[in-house]
């Protein structure tokens, strides 16, 4: 589950990332803002939807496929509890990631609390269809939904219709709106720097476009500039507002009066289509996730199906962390393999059925059966004898049990471990799986299904 949230915001970070160059190479210079503002505001919300698709391609009957690879438990001889955890690394991102999201949600709130008590503090006054809210406080003037608020000391000075007119015209256009979806990403983004860059140029645009009405409806542009010059200092600024600011007033002046783009430059945007198609194709699109495991026959029955990609997981009591838990506290070093010094680690493959219990080994030898480990590497062969043997194939399982996957000796071993003892520590790992307790099972369509988990298991000799 963690593993899942931490791609999906990789992957959605990548495509408002590539997406926003578009943006920043071939069309921000242009004043064809109207056209910017839709692709700004597209890119946002392709870069949260895309990923969160999963539209098949076709179905297939495929050798192996993905399962849910959990992180390393280590078995430790000789420690006081007999166990070593090892740093769920997943945990920690994940942890590091929610509080940057709770900082900047407790941000934006703070925000809204100033607004609403502004408006409850102040005098409103209609002027002109205009509902304006003055303060007392030396505030920036800006507007916020449907509301335009302006200090007392600016609003009793003449001249203020014009920036009247800009502030209005962020309100009839909704610009309000885009703020919001931009600040949401910041807040799920906040790690990634397109994220913040593609809040700021929305905001830009923004103000390219009231500045743009404001001198269409008459207004002498180096008058209109001056204005905002004497507006720019000693004000108190709001996040989530369109106020004016100093860092952007600079483009302003320079958009104001750059000649209007010629017809041919909104086709500009059309280069687009090619990179959103492919991020399509790469995150939304997928085979068919009812894959078979290696050796099944398609024309089996729906019990012998392992659901490798569930819409949900399953999952143990209190999710992977508490298993590695339960194994890291159950499992014990069997003494005998440990006086031996064998010590190497298991990738044990197991799967959870639609009751979302973990299911017991069954192979055509019998019900119970274990699988003999693969012969270890032989380290001792020289390079003019026979080369060592490649590593073993990693076994496979039928849609029923539990099997290890592989058995991986240290690389600094010398000798040959006597397969009695790599015995011992394959049975004691299976032991303690198959004692787990019920999991919720992995959900397909509404319905309970199994899926399968792989988990490696390093004992270790200190």
């Amino acid at each position: 589950m963690m593993n899942n949230i931490l791609i999906y915001l990789f992957q959605s970070a990548m495509c408002l990332g590539i997406l926003y160059l578009v943006y920043y190479f071939l069309l921000r210079k242009d004043t064809m803002f109207s056209l910017n503002r839709i692709y700004l505001l597209t890119i946002a919300l392709f870069s949260v939807f895309i990923p969160l698709l999963n539209i098949p391609l076709g179905g297939s009957s495929i050798t192996g496929g993905y399962v849910v690879s959990l992180e390393e438990i280590r078995v430790s001889w000789g420690t006081e509890s007999g166990m070593i955890q090892k740093l769920d690394f997943f945990t920690v991102l994940l942890s590091i990631y929610l509080l940057g999201v709770a900082v900047l949600l407790i941000r934006m709130f703070i925000s809204i609390i100033r607004i609403i008590l502004l408006v409850r503090n102040n005098e409103m006054i209609e002027t002109n269809g205009a509902r304006i809210i003055v303060s007392d406080q030396n505030i920036s003037i800006f507007s916020f939904l449907n509301l335009v608020f302006v200090s007392r000391q600016l609003y009793q000075r003449s001249e203020l219709q014009p920036i009247l007119i800009h502030e209005q015209t962020h309100i009839k256009q909704l610009h309000t709106l885009d703020l919001f979806i931009a600040e949401f990403l910041t807040i799920v983004q906040w790690f990634n720097p397109a994220a913040w860059i593609l809040r700021r140029s929305i905001h830009e645009n923004h103000e390219f476009l009231a500045d743009k009405e404001v001198l269409e409806s008459g207004y002498n542009i180096r008058s209109y500039q001056i204005k905002i010059i004497e507006e720019l200092f000693d004000v108190q600024h709001i996040p989530v507002t369109h106020s004016f600011n100093k860092s952007i007033t600079s483009k302003r002046l320079i958009m104001m009066k750059k000649t209007k783009s010629p017809g041919w430059a909104k086709y500009k945007v059309l280069l687009a289509l090619p990179l959103a198609a492919i991020l399509f194709l790469i995150f939304a699109c997928s085979q068919n996730d009812t894959e078979l495991l290696s050796g099944e026959d398609p024309e089996k029955t729906e019990e012998s199906i392992v659901y490798l990609k569930p819409d949900v997981m399953a999952e143990f009591p209190g999710g992977n962390m508490e298993m590695r838990k339960y194994i890291a506290t159950n499992l014990k070093y069997p003494v005998e393999a440990a006086e031996n010094g064998v010590q190497g680690k298991f990738y044990i493959q197991f799967v959870v059925n639609e009751k979302g219990k973990v299911e017991q080994f069954i192979n055509e030898k019998g019900e119970g059966d274990l699988p003999p480990p693969p012969p270890p590497k032989d380290l001792n062969k020289t390079s003019d004898g026979d080369p060592p043997p490649p590593p073993p194939e990693p076994e496979t399982v039928e849609a029923n049990g539990v099997v290890v996957v592989a058995f991986k000796p240290p690389e600094d071993q010398k000798t040959k471990y006597d397969p009695r003892h790599v015995e011992l520590l394959e049975e004691e790992a299976l032991r303690v799986i198959l004692s787990m307790p019920d999991f919720s099972p992995a959900m397909k369509d509404g319905k309970p299904v199994k899926t399968m988990f792989t988990l490696p298991i390093n004992f270790i000799l200190q």
